[in-house]
């Protein structure tokens, strides 16, 4: 029985795959984008600034980052110092 994969790998290799980190950093520390790491947000805001897009962020539909996929970013996220 293989062990769970922990939590910062999961939400990682999404936010890595989806090119998040292109403009949010690698570790979501902030580029041309805020860094997201540690914030106290909503899952549901999170959600819909993702699927929507907003100031200047582009919409990624179900397609491109599964919902799965979406929680595992948002995890990760939260968890992060």
């Amino acid at each position: 029985v293989q062990a769970p994969v922990a939590t910062d790998e999961l939400g990682q290799e999404p936010w890595a795959q989806a090119g998040c980190g292109g403009c949010h950093g690698t570790n979501a520390e902030g580029g041309s984008a805020p860094g997201l790491t540690g914030e106290e947000y909503a899952y549901d805001a999170f959600q819909r600034v993702v699927r929507d897009g907003a100031e200047g962020m582009p919409a990624y539909s179900t397609s491109q980052i599964s919902e799965m996929d979406l929680q595992r970013m948002f995890d990760w996220l939260r968890a992060a110092p």
